[in-house]
């Protein structure tokens, strides 16, 4: 779909769904030339989100950067470190303590990092509480638990 396209549809359901905030996500939408489609959409009145895995820059101008790096390195680049508004980390079986201090080193002071249990399952809710608690009592600042929760009510 071109950007105008996709422009032209989000206005039409905006009518149904009045909105101004457009979040642009997975897969990698930064492995796409997007330039023109945030422009568009913010001519349109629209705030743009990203969410990224942070590994492929774009010089464009978001409203709010979601940094979520994905294993098994967490790279993300430079540009990103001082953009990122939150991370978001899926809580997979690589993630650990030291992963985390470690990305929670990478970000400025402020920046909330969520821990996010992998599509709800149990082992990942368990690791993402354990490492919660010891980012607690370590005094790691910033870390919090997120939760799909159109998973939970079953929205698609």
């Amino acid at each position: 779909m071109t950007a105008a396209g996709l422009l032209s549809n989000l206005n039409r359901k905006r009518r149904a769904w009045p909105t101004d905030w457009i979040c642009l996500t997975g897969g990698e939408p930064l492995i796409q030339d997007i330039e023109l489609l945030v422009e568009l959409l913010h001519k349109n009145g629209f705030q743009v989100q990203i969410e990224t895995n942070g590994t492929n820059y774009q010089n464009l101008k978001f409203d709010w950067v979601t940094v979520s790096p994905k294993p098994p390195g967490y790279e993300v680049a430079p540009e990103f470190l001082d953009q990122a508004r939150e991370v978001k980390l899926v809580v997979s079986k690589e993630m650990s303590f030291p992963v985390l201090r470690r990305i929670r080193s990478n970000f400025p002071a402020g920046v909330p990092i969520f821990l996010q249990p992998q599509s709800n399952r149990i082992e990942s809710r368990s690791r993402a509480m354990h490492i919660l608690r010891r980012a607690l009592v370590e005094g790691l600042p910033d870390i919090r638990l997120g939760v799909q929760l159109h998973k939970i009510y079953n929205v698609r």
